[in-house]
C-alpha cells in the first residue's frame, strides 16, 4: 500500500462529490467545513462539480472522475475529501486514471459509497 504524507498547516484540501449531488442543498454544511478547515490551518477548495447537482448525482460519470483525476494531478492538493456519499461511485471507476493516482498519492477520505473508490484505489 502506498501511504501519502500527513497534512501540514497551509496545505490544500479539495472537496469532491464522486456520487451524490445533494451537497449543494446544504450550503451551511460546506461553509462550516470551509471555516473548520481554515481554523485548522488548511485551505479548502471545491472541485468543479463538488456543488453541482444533476438529478441524484453531482455530474455525469466522466466529469465526476475528472474532478478526482484533477485533484490527484494537482501538486498543490495534499488531500481529497468526499463531501457526501451516495450510491453511484461505481459509475466512475472506468474513467479514473489509476496511474496518475498511484504516482501522486494523497490522503483520500470519505464514507458510505466512497468505499467503492477506496477499494478500487487499493486494488489498482
Amino acid at each position: 500500500m502506498i501511504k501519502p504524507k500527513k497534512l501540514d498547516k497551509g496545505d490544500v484540501v479539495i472537496a469532491v462529490s464522486p456520487s451524490s449531488g445533494l451537497a449543494s442543498l446544504v450550503p451551511h454544511r460546506y461553509e462550516k467545513a470551509r471555516k473548520t478547515f481554515e481554523r485548522m490551518g488548511f485551505h479548502l477548495e471545491f472541485s468543479k462539480n463538488a456543488l453541482s447537482r444533476q438529478d441524484y448525482v453531482s455530474a455525469n460519470p466522466e466529469d465526476r472522475a475528472r474532478d478526482i483525476n484533477n485533484a490527484f494531478g494537482d501538486r498543490r492538493v495534499k488531500a481529497v475529501i468526499s463531501m457526501i456519499g451516495g450510491d453511484h461511485s461505481n459509475q466512475i471507476l472506468k474513467f479514473l486514471d489509476y496511474e496518475l493516482i498511484r504516482n501522486n498519492p494523497k490522503i483520500f477520505i470519505g464514507y458510505s459509497d466512497i468505499s467503492v473508490l477506496h477499494l478500487a484505489l487499493y486494488k489498482k
